[in-house]
């Protein structure tokens, strides 16, 4: 049995410690807030009263930690998907809450030397950017993804064909198909070499259409979960124990789907591979039908095109964006200054953050801003009235801000509003109201700007 450390104890690192502990394993849970994480070791002793002495918590990387057969790596940062309106490309919404917490995770697992799987998404691209902090070898650092990917597209096609998956039956084993590619929104199945029982899965689907369906299914799936429970916790664990063996065994030259690094492309994505002594040998297919080139190729195209912004937000610490908007040049530096100041009073946003604070005289430079800053605004301050410009500030924030910027929370500063008319006229991402001029002496003020930073981790919306 292995020892295996378990980096963020949120609902998904649960669900992966009351997956292991039956099977045997010796687990080592690690949270930002160890009360969390003696709660779930709690919770886990009256589910599992025997296995107590294989449940730990560490309060910090620790010898315990770093001594494990394997780490996986499930931190996320302080939102929820519950407000999400629509999901596309859901994998990387939290990148931009997410990327200062992983850098962290990654600067202190340097010199571990067990195996790093990644869970925290988008998997892909966190995996190569922790490799990169961490100095691990490619052949130690692994992306789950393509795993659930795999299990899901199983999932389907025996639905479809009426082949039961019931453990006591070896249909899943004998049942040959593997999804490679971006996990999740360009997961694909690789069915030109997929079986059951030993005959070509082609042959056995009569719908030439189905394949496309089963792939649209399982990148998919897990956003039709999200969007009616708000988040995915029992179908991730499933493939869990196959990993875990496969990781352990070295005996056997099991193939299996994983997110690794690929040398030729210098990305992680999904691929059939296996191991063999300490070196990865890719399985992928030497011939693609032309389909599933384009599909690879797409989403390798979607991997790289993501890394600059990935690796944009693997800081020490995270940076707070703020924008303030006003056509009275001479409060700009004054309230820039005000914002840092009222930032550095608050110890525990100051611990992990820092501000950075853009200033904008006119609508053309508030629109170049929001286009153009890495990770996003979090909240844009603007003035009610925008003398000599085109439209109003609450017009700007209503017909430009709201629908094109899901992360910014918009603030209005004025002098000369009622607050209920202005949270009506801009709807539920309304973060508040500050008198005109900014009062950097009241704590309230900053309490505002503090609410409106925490909404925005919980209001991702496209």
């Amino acid at each position: 049995m292995a020892k295996i450390g378990i980096i963020g104890v949120g609902k998904n690192g649960e669900a992966f410690a009351h997956k292991l502990l039956p099977l045997g394993h010796e687990i080592f849970l690690l949270n930002r807030t160890s009360q969390r994480a003696y709660g779930v070791m709690e919770d886990l002793i009256d589910g599992y009263p025997h296995c107590r002495n294989r449940i730990h918590v560490c309060e910090k990387y620790d010898e315990r930690l770093l001594a494990a057969d394997m780490i996986f790596v499930l931190v996320k940062g302080d939102y929820e998907y519950s407000d999400f309106k629509t999901l596309t490309d859901l994998r990387t919404k939290g990148l931009p809450r997410d990327g200062y917490l992983l850098n962290n995770v990654a600067k202190k697992l340097r010199g571990y030397s067990g195996y790093v799987i990644v869970v925290s998404n988008p998997v892909d691209l966190n995996a190569k950017q922790i490799m990169l902090k961490a100095g691990f070898p490619p052949n130690r650092i692994f992306a789950y993804g393509a795993q659930l990917d795999t299990w899901r597209g199983k999932n389907r096609i025996a639905e479809i064909l009426g082949i039961s998956l019931d453990p006591a039956t070896t249909n899943r084993e004998r049942l040959s198909l593997f999804f490679i590619g971006e996990h999740g929104d360009k997961a694909f199945g690789l069915w030109n070499t997929a079986t059951y029982n030993g005959d070509p899965l082609t042959s056995l689907i009569t719908d030439e259409t189905m394949t496309d369906e089963v792939d649209s299914y399982v990148r998919k799936r897990g956003v039709d979960i999200i969007l009616k429970k708000f988040d995915t916790t029992i179908g991730t664990v499933m493939p869990l124990p196959e990993t875990v063996n496969w990781l352990l065994d070295h005996s056997k030259n099991k193939i299996m789907p994983f997110s690794v690094f690929d040398e030729k492309e210098g990305i992680f994505f999904g691929q059939p591979i296996s191991k063999e002594k300490d070196s990865i040998i890719s399985h992928l297919p030497i011939s693609l039908n032309r389909k599933e080139q384009d599909n690879l190729e797409a989403a390798i195209h979607k991997i790289k095109a993501g890394e600059t912004f990935a690796a944009g937000l693997y800081v020490d610490k995270q940076i707070r964006n703020i924008l303030y908007l006003d056509d009275i040049a001479h409060s700009l530096d004054a309230v820039a200054k005000g914002l840092k100041i009222m930032a550095r009073q608050d110890r525990e946003f100051s611990e992990f953050n820092e501000i950075k604070v853009h200033l904008a005289q006119n609508l053309s430079e508030a629109r170049d801003i929001l286009s153009k800053t890495i990770g996003g605004i979090d909240v844009l301050i603007t003035d009610q009235r925008l003398v000599g410009q085109e439209m109003d500030g609450i017009s700007f924030v209503k017909s430009e801000v709201v629908p094109n910027h899901p992360y910014t929370v918009p603030v209005i500063l004025s002098g000369q509003a009622n607050e209920d008319d202005l949270k009506s006229a801009i709807g539920p991402s309304f973060g508040g109201y500050l008198q005109k001029p900014l009062d950097i002496e009241n704590p309230g003020q900053w309490k505002l700007l503090w609410e409106a930073f925490s909404r925005n981790e919980e209001r991702i919306i496209e």
